[in-house]
């Protein structure tokens, strides 16, 4: 008997391979996948302006970093500074501080998009933060009397969005684009109301030129289970995440990346190994063949980022 709801993965018509250079982009979601990829041996350049929910938020981060676009909306909570365009990760001791700091992840950004292969976007959530008519990326605890709340249009998304990507594929033509949509549930919004907000990003997404790879459907359909869940039962457990990974690996990275998997795995559990008994001759001997192993591994794999 068949106890799960199984469907098939779409394969990328091109595939991720180790030296390959990759940015990801947009929820906590995202985070989680940039980690895995960057265990096992990516350059990745992941969330540089923290957890981002809404694609109108990702987008103007990705074009205000084309156009050189310094504007940044400030805001001080207590002590600290924060801006509107990026999350609460983005803090300075003063608005300069802020704003340089703010500043040094655009020209990151910019600088990554010129030379990586791949960007990986998740979107969140499609319920908008508007401060006098404009997405702010994070409200940062801010009086909600400051802000509008909405469900933004699929048509604006979708302007916003093929603007976007044109832009992206006339200025940085070896880039290629994987969209995803969060597995992490937004019921602060409502569960009716973020179930709307996922529909309208699905539609969004399979509008758009690009890859789709359907986390999203992993967890509703495949796994379906609070087994699957951390303990606030909205975000994928570690399991999950895994199992996510694994689908990911199977759908859109290169089997001659995906078969050092095993090894690289053995190594990472090796470095992390510590010594309960202080700095003993076998644990020394034990850290010895670990970094022989090593240099032997990348030597016979310099494409790998460790």
């Amino acid at each position: 008997m068949e106890f799960r709801t199984t469907f098939s993965l779409p394969e990328t018509p091109q595939r991720i391979q180790h030296g390959d250079k990759i940015i990801s982009l947009g929820s906590c979601f995202s985070e989680n996948m940039g980690e895995k990829l960057r265990y096992f041996g990516w350059n990745v350049l992941n969330n540089p302006f923290g957890t981002l929910f809404h694609p109108l938020a990702i987008a103007n981060l990705l074009l205000n970093a084309i156009y050189d676009d310094k504007k940044a909306r400030i805001c001080q909570k207590e002590t600290l500074f924060y801006t509107y365009e990026a999350h609460s990760a983005i803090v300075g001791k003063t608005a300069e501080e802020l704003q340089n700091r703010f500043h040094e992840k655009q020209d990151e950004l910019i600088n990554k998009l010129n030379e990586s292969d791949w960007l990986i976007v998740t979107f969140g959530s499609a319920w908008a933060y508007l401060l006098e008519g404009e997405i702010v990326a994070n409200c940062h605890k801010q009086p909600q009397s400051l802000f509008t709340k909405e469900l933004t249009e699929l048509t604006e998304l979708q302007i916003v969005w093929r603007t976007t990507i044109r832009l992206l594929k006339d200025k940085f033509p070896r880039l290629k684009l994987i969209f995803s949509l969060s597995p992490v549930r937004h019921i602060k919004d409502g569960v009716i109301e973020n179930q709307r907000s996922k529909a309208r990003l699905v539609e969004l997404i399979h509008s758009l030129d690009g890859y789709y790879f359907p986390a999203y459907e992993l967890v509703m359909d495949d796994l379906r289970d609070y087994r699957f869940y951390a303990r606030d039962k909205v975000h994928p457990s570690s399991e999950a995440i895994d199992y996510i990974f694994e689908s990911f690996s199977q759908s859109c990275i290169d089997k001659n990346s995906t078969v050092l998997f095993p090894e690289i795995n053995q190594l990472r559990k090796e470095e992390q190994h510590r010594s309960l008994s202080g700095e003993s001759e076998a644990f020394e001997n034990f850290v010895q063949k670990h970094q022989l192993k090593k240099s032997d591994f990348l030597a016979r794999y310099p494409n790998l980022n460790w």
